[in-house]
Formats: C-alpha cells, structure tokens, sequence
C-alpha cells in the first residue's frame, strides 16, 4: 500500500509531496530481504501541475507492469491544504500524461493513450 501526503516546509511556505510505500518500508526496516518484486511495485512521481491559485497539486504516478513489460501512468490530485491526495484518473491499462491547469484554473488538461493515437482530454476542476 502506498500512502501521500504534503508537509509544510521551511519558513518560505514551501510544500512537499511524499510517497510512502508501506511494504518497502518493511524491506528498509530490515524485516525482509528485498526482492524483485518489490523493485517493480515502486512508484514514480512524473511531471506536476500547480493550479493558478496554488490550491490544487495534479501529479503523474507512474508504475510498472510486468507482465505487459509497460510504464502506466495516472494522475493524482492532492490538495495543498488539507493533504488530501486521490486518484483523478483511474488506474487502467493506458498512461494519462502531461497535465497542465487552464490560465483560470477550471480545467485540467492533458494526454492520454486511450485511443490511438495520443488525444487531448480535458476535465473540469
């Protein structure tokens, strides 16, 4: 299980977003040894989006399937206040990439290879 949260930092206001792996954190703990499957459950944090108002965090979870041998990538929104972190888009058999917040902030748009090829999506927010 992989838990989120965002922590204040330093005196400027700065955030930060940090991921957890639970069962990894038993491998670091010296409970059990580390196996190869525990290195293709690691997640990876890609691109980032700050909304306009600076509420709003949408950020690529990128994780490996090994039986297809394929990145997939969903989005995650978290919440700068709170630390509420949730799945945008569902975890599926396609990447959804590159999101970017419109000027106003009301929408969210990025790429997804649900259909072939790439296609723009756009959400409301």
């Amino acid at each position: 299980m992989t838990s989120y949260s965002i922590r204040n930092r330093g005196r400027r206001g700065g955030r930060a977003l940090f991921l957890q792996d639970h069962e990894l954190g038993e491998v670091m703990a010296g409970k059990r040894p580390l196996s190869i499957d525990d290195l293709f459950r690691l997640r990876a944090v890609g691109h980032v989006a700050i909304s306009p108002d600076g509420r709003k965090v949408v950020f690529e979870l990128k994780r490996f399937d090994l039986k297809q041998n394929k990145n997939f990538v969903q989005l995650m929104l978290a919440d700068s206040e709170t630390g509420d972190v949730r799945a945008l888009t569902a975890e599926a058999r396609h990447s959804d990439t590159l999101p970017r917040f419109s000027p106003d902030g009301s929408q969210l748009a990025f790429l997804s290879d649900r259909e072939k090829p790439n296609c723009l999506w756009v959400l409301p927010m």
